[in-house]
C-alpha cells in the first residue's frame, strides 16, 4: 500500500512495478490509506482512479475481498482489507467474519497495525502483513521506534514480527518517509517472507 500518495499520485512507478511482478509471481495489490483516499476522496482536488488502472493491467487487488491460492499443494486463503480501526465495522467485519472461517492458511494484507491494537487482536488469522508506520520514522537504541500519529510515541506494531493470539504480525519498515521528518536509524526495507510447511 501508498505507492501512490497525496504527494506523489503518479501511478506509474505502482503499475510499473506490478506488470514486472507479476511476470515472476502470483499478485496481489493491497491498498493503504494513500490511495484509498486518492481513489474515492481526491486529495486537493486529484483523485486517482486506481482500481481503473489495475483492472485494465489485469493486476489483481484485494479491498475488503479475500481469495485461494494453491501453490505446491497447500491452500492459502489470502484476505485483504483496506480500513481503519475506526471503520473496521462499516467497511471490513463482515468479509473478516466470512474470512476467519476459511480452512486454509490465512494471510490478511491490512496495511494499518494499529488494527491489532484492539479490532483484530483475538482474529484467527495465522499470518497479518501491514506497513504505514514507516518503522516509526525515528528510532531510538533498545527502546525502538519513537512515534507515529496514528498511536503516538512510542508505537507497539512499528517495524519487525509480532505475536497474536493465533497466529503472527509481520510489519515493514517501508521504503519512504512520511512528511517533513526524517529517517533516523531506521534504513528502509523490503521484507521477504518465507512460509514452509510444518514437519511431521
Amino acid at each position: 500500500g501508498d505507492m501512490v500518495t497525496y504527494s506523489n499520485p503518479d501511478v506509474s512507478p505502482a503499475l510499473d512495478l506490478c506488470r514486472a511482478l507479476k511476470e515472476t509471481a502470483p499478485l496481489y495489490y493491497g491498498f493503504g490509506n494513500h490511495e484509498g483516499v486518492m481513489m474515492f476522496n481526491g486529495y486537493r482536488g486529484i483523485k486517482t482512479p486506481l482500481v481503473k488502472y489495475l483492472e485494465e493491467d489485469e493486476i489483481p487487488y484485494l479491498m475488503n475481498d479475500f481469495t485461494k491460492l494453491e501453490l505446491k499443494g497447500n491452500v492459502i486463503d489470502l484476505g485483504g482489507i483496506n480500513t481503519t480501526p475506526q471503520d473496521f465495522g462499516k467497511w471490513s467485519s463482515g468479509m473478516m467474519r466470512v474470512f476467519e472461517e476459511l480452512d486454509g492458511f490465512k494471510l490478511l494484507i491490512s496495511h494499518t497495525p494499529e488494527l491489532y491494537l484492539e479490532t483484530l487482536k483475538n482474529a484467527d488469522i495465522d499470518l497479518a502483513v501491514a506497513g504505514h508506520y514507516h518503522g516509526g520514522l525515528i528510532r531510538l537504541p533498545v527502546i525502538g521506534a519513537l512515534y507515529h500519529p496514528d498511536e503516538g510515541f512510542f508505537p507497539k506494531y512499528a517495524g519487525g514480527q509480532y505475536p497474536l493470539e493465533h497466529g503472527q504480525l509481520i510489519v515493514s519498515r517501508g521504503l519512504g518517509n512520511h512528511g517533513l521528518i526524517p529517517r533516523i536509524n531506521n534504513k528502509p526495507e523490503l521484507v521477504v517472507i518465507h512460509l514452509l510447511p510444518e514437519q511431521g
